[in-house]
C-alpha cells in the first residue's frame, strides 16, 4: 500500500506477478487488519509510526525500515550457498557495518564451495549419526584438521585434504568425502 511506488518496486512486483499485489493509496488502519507480518518502508515518519502503532497493538511482527526503535524484529543481513547459511546483524546500529562484513565474509570466507562442503558432509552424517566413538574421533580429527588447513583459506582452494594413514594430502572434496566413509568401515 502506497500513494506511488519506486521503478524498483514496480519492476520486482511485474517480475513476481500474482505474488505480489501493490495497492495505489495512502495508508489506511484497516490494512493492517488479517495480516501476519508487516514492513513499513515509507519516507513519511508519521506512516511508519502509524503503522508500528497499530502492528504493536494488534500483536502483528513490524519492521520499520531505518527506524529500530519502531521495530519488533529486524531482518539479518545473511549468505546463502546451498544449504549452508550464514546471517549477519548489528540490531540496526549499522546497516553499512554489516554489509561490509557480510561482503568480507563472501569474499573470503564463505564462497559457493563452502556450500559444497556442507552438503558432502550432509551426505555423511547418517554415518556419523551411527559411529562408534572411535569412528567419531577419526571423522572429527578429519574434519577439523581439513577444515583448520591453510587457517580455512584450504576451503577456498582448489586442493582439499584428506585423511591417508597418518597425514593429511591434497585431494578433491568429494575423494575426501570417501575417504572419510571409508574411515568408518576400518573400525
Amino acid at each position: 500500500v502506497a500513494d506511488s511506488f519506486s521503478d524498483e518496486i514496480l519492476a520486482l512486483a511485474k517480475a513476481n506477478s500474482g505474488k505480489i499485489t501493490l495497492v495505489n493509496r495512502v495508508f489506511n488502519p484497516k490494512d493492517c487488519d488479517g495480516i501476519v507480518l508487516a514492513i513499513a518502508a515509507t519516507n513519511d515518519a508519521e506512516v511508519n509510526e502509524s503503522v508500528a502503532f497499530i502492528c504493536r497493538q494488534k500483536k502483528i511482527p513490524v519492521n520499520v525500515v531505518d527506524q529500530k526503535e519502531l521495530c519488533s524484529f529486524i531482518f539479518p543481513s545473511y549468505i546463502k550457498e546451498q544449504n549452508f547459511v550464514a546471517s549477519f546483524s548489528s540490531s540496526g546500529n549499522s546497516p553499512v557495518l554489516t554489509q561490509k562484513i557480510k561482503k568480507q565474509a563472501q569474499d573470503t570466507l564463505i564462497t559457493p564451495f563452502v556450500g559444497e562442503i556442507n552438503e558432502c558432509l550432509g551426505a555423511a552424517r547418517p554415518y556419523v549419526k551411527a559411529a562408534t566413538e572411535e569412528q567419531l574421533a577419526l571423522c572429527r580429527r578429519f574434519t577439523e584438521e581439513s577444515c583448520e588447513r591453510d587457517e580455512i583459506a584450504g576451503l577456498r582452494l582448489k586442493g582439499y585434504s584428506c585423511y591417508g594413514g597418518n597425514r593429511l594430502y591434497e585431494c578433491d572434496w568429494y575423494a575426501a568425502r570417501d575417504c572419510m566413509l571409508r574411515l568408518y568401515e576400518k573400525t
